[in-house]
């Protein structure tokens, strides 16, 4: 019997008692759980809206039990949705285990219960956006991710040159000459870093292709997942056509084991890569790689810590809620210590670039609503003062955003509770400043207890320490006198 014939059947069944419509809940369930992507849409909608509208009528343990039954198997988005519509204490498995894009997880997160939004929002933070969905069945033949997104890119780039006159010898010397890229266990490439996204998202290396794709040893290593070194072949009439040599690792899913795909970088053939990365085909740059494979984990770790502290599959004894607790409290310390560190490497990577300038009075007035509401929850008050006159800096908004945000929260998490922290913008010779009041719990350290250099001091002073090492890859300074805590920034 066909899967769709199976559906059909169940969906006609009468449920005439308690016990039946549990039964036949259950088998619309697994049905789902398992439908090919080629099935009969109508019938598998209808599943669906039937298992939404049946669960508030059944017993727990009989949801829970499904959730539990599917949660291993590679679940429809619409069947993970139905789940997550429920209590968190039954749909924790299936959402601690799917795997979906990220903007699929967006599209579950909107139709989810309040506490399975917290918890998707823990489990999948800093997830990336990946692969587009597909273009709605038409009549006329549907193109690829990659066809699409190409002609994209093709127009952008005609009507850029149409306005701008530049000759093509011009924009050849502007072609990339290395990227970063990432793909999904299906060998699609659905991430890109230092080239047109247009010519490589869609992309395929889990096969050899005609005219474009790559080689065959590479298509062996995906199939064996093992590294490999090969080459790839774009189109000639993309944004970055011709041959470049690329390099590749698995990856897996540190929760499941499961191969999650591949990521690597890739250069021209030529082997003339970007001075200004340091990088080669040899491999990723391996700080953010590390970034990249310790940030997964850690995301688990707290989601499923969260788990205990808020008693979602069931109670738990006060010593563990509370070791809980504080395995979210340094996991989430730990994982912006990883933000930190992928964010140091992008900065190292993007060496020489053109400086960028930033007017810290209007950052600081943009970023002390968040500071304030931050202090709020400390019970921690906070002031803003800025000097009149020229406060702009050499320095990208977007760092001395993250290194204001850092130094602060560190601040006011050593702050106590009715405490007033004052924070000012000013300049000073050759630097602009941006400074914070320093509390009284970090009054009478020494520069050696304060940044974490002193042995007995990693704990306390582990913000700090983050907040400077991160300030000075940006080519700035953290330093700290009697009354306050500063960044110093170069003026522009």
């Amino acid at each position: 019997m066909r899967f769709d014939d199976r559906l059909k059947t169940v969906l006609a069944q009468p449920a005439t008692s308690a016990h039946d419509a549990a039964v036949r809940w259950r088998q619309l369930v697994e049905l789902a759980a398992r439908a090919p992507p080629d099935g009969d849409r109508d019938l598998f909608t209808q599943a669906i809206s039937e298992i939404r509208d049946a669960a508030a009528t059944l017993e727990e343990r009989v949801r829970s039990a499904a959730a539990l039954a599917v949660a291993s198997l590679p679940l429809p988005v619409d069947l993970v949705a139905a789940f997550a519509a429920d209590r968190l204490n039954i749909a924790a498995p299936i959402l601690a285990s799917a795997r979906l894009t990220a903007l699929e997880w967006k599209s579950v997160s909107a139709q989810a219960s309040d506490d399975c939004r917290a918890f998707i929002g823990t489990m999948h933070a800093g997830s990336q956006p990946v692969r587009q969905p597909a273009p709605p069945e038409a009549k006329e033949p549907v193109p690829s991710i990659s066809d699409v997104v190409a002609r994209i890119e093709r127009l952008r780039q005609s009507r850029t040159s149409a306005d701008t006159g530049r000759s093509a010898a011009t924009d050849e010397d502007e072609q990339p000459r290395l990227f970063r890229w990432e793909c999904n266990e299906s060998g699609e490439i659905e991430w890109v870093e230092g080239a047109p996204r247009g010519a490589l998202v869609g992309q395929s290396i889990a096969q050899r292709g005609s005219g474009a794709g790559v080689d065959r040893t590479v298509e062996r290593a995906f199939a064996s997942r093992a590294p490999f070194h090969g080459t790839l072949e774009l189109p000639a009439d993309s944004a970055i056509g011709g041959t470049w040599k690329i390099g590749g690792v698995p990856a897996f899913d540190r929760s499941s084991g499961r191969f999650a795909g591949y990521r690597g970088v890739a250069e021209r053939s030529d082997g003339t890569a970007s001075r200004a990365s340091g990088r080669s085909i040899n491999g990723p740059d391996p700080l953010r790689e590390l970034a990249h494979e310790i940030r997964t984990p850690l995301n688990a770790i707290i989601g499923f810590a969260e788990i205990i502290t808020g008693e979602y599959l069931g109670p738990a004894g006060s010593a563990y809620r509370e070791r809980a607790s504080e395995i979210v409290a340094q996991a989430r310390l730990l994982l912006s210590a990883v933000e930190d560190l992928d964010f140091a490497a992008k900065l190292r990577s993007t060496d020489g670039a053109e400086k960028a300038r930033c007017n810290l009075g209007e950052l600081v007035e943009r970023l002390v609503v968040a500071l304030r509401e931050t202090g709020d929850q400390n019970g921690v008050e906070i002031e803003a003062a800025r000097s009149v006159g020229d406060l702009a800096a050499a320095v990208q908004p977007e760092v001395a955003e993250r290194l204001i945000l850092r130094m602060c929260g560190a601040v006011i998490g050593r702050s106590a509770e009715g405490e007033r922290l004052r924070l000012t913008v000013d300049c000073n010779g050759q630097h602009c400043l941006v400074s914070i009041t320093r509390p009284t719990g970090l009054h009478g350290m020494s520069e050696e207890h304060l940044f974490g250099t002193a042995d007995d001091a990693m704990s306390a002073a582990f913000p700090l320490r983050l907040a400077r090492g991160l300030a000075h890859a940006a080519g700035a300074r953290l330093v700290a006198c009697e009354r306050r805590i500063s960044l110093l920034f170069p003026k522009a």
